[in-house]
């Protein structure tokens, strides 16, 4: 049966409906058990004794190639690679892994009294660390800083090693009480910064580079941003896998 409506009824028809979507959207959500009893506070409620929730899966190569521009600040996904759920934090531009699996434990670093997380935060050790100077004991720091320099990392190891060799030599000579603390001929371990080197690449995909150099993703971010040094052998992998790309490059011909 066919029914005539006047033509104001046909003009308010749209305006009550878009008032009731307007009402359907802005109100709150309840999926799962007891779907009349929601907290006053949440916007979208899930209840269940038998189910969970299931975020977005992806690889990191992946996310990498869905999120490029303007991703938000908090958004969630689930790294089948890290195993791991991760959120974008837009202030430090990384992904947050919220739970690092037993087969991947974090890597720690001490700066000071600051000890870093690979995976993000710090803990300050300051409280926990006695800074009286007027103590006389064994582990206190040996006075003095030994620098060089050098065009390649072969070069600075041969300049540093020499520059330590007259520091500890001049010491000895000049019988300080400090001198007793030293060796002769020390092991040095070398930490570098390779955020230079990825300000001078910005194109480059941080996924790429830690594919081909076998390193975490969320550990060379750390490189990239300076927040981690590298240390001799992963800055070689990492070197390595930047020539690797290179080469591929240069190979395309058209």
């Amino acid at each position: 049966m066919k029914t005539n409506l006047p033509k104001e009824m046909k003009k308010i028809l749209p305006l009550i409906f878009f008032l009731l979507t307007i009402s359907v959207v802005s109100a709150q959500v309840k999926i799962g058990d007891a779907p009349k009893k929601i907290n006053p506070n949440a916007l979208l409620e899930l209840e269940s004794q038998n189910k969970g929730m299931l975020i977005p899966r992806m690889t990191t190569a992946q996310r990498d190639r869905a999120f490029t521009l303007d991703v938000p600040n908090g958004l969630m996904i689930f790294n089948t690679d890290e195993k791991a759920v991760q959120v974008w934090l837009s202030d430090s531009a990384q992904w947050q892994s919220l739970i690092v699996p037993e087969d991947k434990p974090q890597q720690i670093s001490l700066e000071n009294h600051i000890l870093r997380l690979s995976d993000g935060g710090t803990v300050d050790l300051s409280p926990y660390i006695d800074t009286d100077t007027d103590t006389d004991t064994d582990d206190q720091q040996v006075p003095g800083i030994v620098t060089s320099y050098g065009s390649t990392l072969a070069e600075l190891k041969v300049n540093v090693q020499q520059a330590y060799t007259d520091y500890y030599d001049l010491a000895v000579e000049l019988k300080e009480d400090y001198a007793t603390k030293l060796e002769a001929t020390p092991k040095f371990t070398y930490l570098l910064n390779l955020k230079n080197i990825f300000e001078l690449l910005p194109e480059v995909k941080i996924s790429n580079i830690a594919e081909k150099a076998n390193i975490n993703p969320s550990l060379l971010r750390q490189y990239k941003t300076g927040k981690a040094e590298a240390s001799e052998e992963q800055a070689k992998k990492v070197l390595k896998a930047i020539h690797q790309l290179g080469e591929e490059l240069l190979s395309v011909s058209f």
